[in-house]
């Protein structure tokens, strides 16, 4: 008994409509929605020049962590990315972004 082994190259996955694991990540971060209100504070709150504000924003949503609760979440449905909420509607597996709220500073105890 022998196991070969093969190498499958890129056109060959694209020939045979493989799809690949950076595929399916493609396809859930353009499943997230991104309110015109979320893009207006994220260039407000993060970065006032960015040329594709709605995938920075989808792309802080999957790398956040899961925020918990707190007064500046009212449903209860956040994500926190470097220190910015990432608010938003609907389910985690489809969501719709609504808002992003500004990094909060800790305060200092000097």
């Amino acid at each position: 008994m022998s196991i070969e082994h093969t190498t499958t190259t890129q056109k060959e996955v694209t020939d045979r409509g493989i799809e690949t694991a950076d595929d399916q990540l493609d396809r859930d971060i353009e499943s997230i929605q991104v309110s015109d209100h979320a893009v207006l504070r994220f260039r407000q709150r993060v970065d006032p020049r960015a040329a594709r504000p709605k995938d920075q924003i989808r792309q802080m949503f999957r790398q956040g962590t899961v925020a918990h609760a707190s007064d500046r979440i009212r449903d209860g449905k956040a994500r926190r990315y470097d220190g910015y909420l990432i608010l938003y509607a609907g389910s985690e597996a489809q969501p719709t972004i609504t808002t992003v709220l500004p990094k909060i500073e800790a305060p200092r105890h000097d």
